[in-house]
């Protein structure tokens, strides 16, 4: 029974279609259902900008922040342990192996990242340089 009918010029819409438009949304089928899809909060402050990663699932053993060149790295190699015995009747999220790459501009003091793991949230904070004050003119003499 179909709680919700879709209807297109007249025709109906077949139900695999539906069921096909979802999952492609809600699921990466070229992974069989290991979404490596890690969800990202941005933001910045007056002295620095944040990274909020949420990774449920894993813990600060099991990710690694590395930055060269201006690409900032985050990544994990954790392998997805399939219990025995168990049949999903739904997987929206497995932690598996993942990896995010940031691209840092000239405004981020690199010597100064910091990083902390609370709670499945991973933050990271990337200060921003001091910006030198601008010197006042200087008069030269002309001898």
């Amino acid at each position: 029974m179909n709680v919700v009918r879709f209807q297109n010029a007249g025709y109906p819409v077949s139900k695999s279609l539906v069921d096909d438009l979802y999952k492609s949304f809600f699921v990466n089928d070229r992974h069989a259902g290991r979404c490596k899809h890690i969800p990202a909060n941005l933001m910045e402050s007056e002295n620095d900008f944040r990274i909020e990663l949420a990774v449920p699932g894993f813990s600060k053993e099991d990710v690694k922040i590395s930055f060269h060149g201006d690409v900032l790295v985050i990544k994990s190699d954790k392998e997805v342990k399939e219990m025995e015995g168990v049949n999903y009747l739904r997987k929206d999220f497995v932690p598996a192996g993942f990896k995010k790459k940031f691209i840092l501009n000239e405004q981020v003091d690199t010597e100064k990242i910091s990083a902390a793991f609370n709670n499945g949230i991973l933050e990271i904070v990337l200060p921003k340089k001091m910006k030198e004050p601008e010197k006042s003119a200087v008069e030269i003499e002309i001898k």
